[in-house]
């Protein structure tokens, strides 16, 4: 009798030789399937309309998962959340991505006003959602982000059904045209943008700070589309476009010399390191701690067993000893009713005798 539920979208985990295919739904649910395509379980993530708008892998067997106001980690395995979701952003969240060459706790959202802000789920050991940093403010529309040697790699793109008007140029008419939704996807400037997050996490002074580290822009071609996926080599990165002008997908092959991580960051790298080395300083000493004891345990179990057989042994010997010490009793107590009547027996033939 409810509202039919939509796919929203979709993510292959990976984790352990394991396959699992995560689903979001626009009830703000999330089913996770295996890879034969049975029902590990579903679990609600939120209740915000829309649901869930996209998902995104981070570390180990963890999904980042967000909605038009929250983001939170969902593990994959356990079909529950790590932590209560985190929510805080203005205006509502359009993509969002995870830097794991940087931080899988450092989450870089770009809202539908154009913003693009980062936070952190994690202080120190413990659990957090704390606004690290806001992007320098280039478009009024959201962009689609990725990562790439550091940088972050973006260009505006308007959502799907988007009512947001946009306000472009239309390069062959020299004229400004205000369009919404799908129909402005064609009439927005394309431009792609390579942030460096670096020199935001230095902070802003008076020199130039470099945070757009490369700006390009594509006056006659109007992109509808960007996708970028890292080759294994990490030297370079096939970028797709498709235009909205022109037919096809062009490629090019972007290459960016590797950011330098910023004092922020090696600091942070730094409390990671050591919270890591402290968990696994832990294991390694309950490690230990094992492998001394169960010998110790193993030892104490035999001589238990042990023990029991010799008091088993004992107790039977003891048993046989008392049965044959009765049955001697026995025989000597027959033996002496013999002679009492043998003896007996002489006696009377003497008197008979007499």
């Amino acid at each position: 009798g409810g509202e039919a539920r939509l796919l929203t979208t979709m993510l292959i985990v990976e984790h352990g030789g394991q396959t699992h295919f995560v689903a979001g739904d626009s009830a703000g649910g999330i089913t996770v399937f295996s890879h034969r395509g049975f029902l590990r379980g579903r679990i609600r993530v939120t209740e915000e309309p829309g649901g869930v708008r996209g998902l995104v892998k981070s570390q180990g067997n963890s999904v980042l998962f967000y909605s038009a106001r929250v983001f939170g980690h969902l593990a994959v395995a356990k079909v529950d959340l790590e932590y209560p979701p985190c929510s805080g952003p203005a205006s509502p969240i359009a993509y969002a991505i995870i830097d794991l060459s940087y931080s899988a706790s450092r989450v870089i959202l770009s809202l539908e006003d154009g913003d693009i802000v980062v936070f952190n789920t994690a202080r120190g050991p413990s659990r957090a959602c704390d606004l690290a940093m806001k992007f320098p403010h280039v478009s009024p529309v959201p962009f689609q982000l990725y990562v790439f040697k550091g940088y972050v790699v973006g260009m505006p793109r308007l959502l799907r059904n988007s009512s947001q008007q946009v306000r472009s140029r239309a390069p062959s008419r020299g004229t400004e045209v205000g369009r919404s939704g799908d129909h402005a996807q064609a009439d927005l400037l394309p431009e792609l943008f390579v942030f460096n997050l670096a020199a935001m996490d230095n902070g802003y002074g008076v020199a130039p700070s470099r945070s757009v580290q490369l700006q390009a822009s594509f006056d006659a071609r109007g992109p509808a589309a960007l996708s970028m996926l890292p080759s294994c080599q990490g030297k370079t990165a096939p970028m797709a476009f498709r235009f909205a002008s022109t037919k096809g997908i062009r490629i090019y092959n972007v290459s960016l010399r590797p950011a330098r991580k910023s004092k922020v960051a090696l600091e942070e790298a730094v409390v990671e390191e050591s919270t890591s080395w402290t968990s696994w300083y832990a294991k390694g000493i309950a490690v230990l701690l094992v492998a001394m004891l169960l010998p110790l345990w193993y030892w104490r179990r035999r001589r238990r067993v042990a023990n029991a057989a010799a008091d088993a042994a004992a107790a039977a010997a003891a048993a046989a000893a008392v049965a044959s010490d009765e049955g001697a009793d026995a025989g000597a107590d027959k033996e002496n009713q013999r002679r009492r009547r043998n003896v007996g027996g002489r006696g009377q033939s003497g008197h008979a005798r007499d």
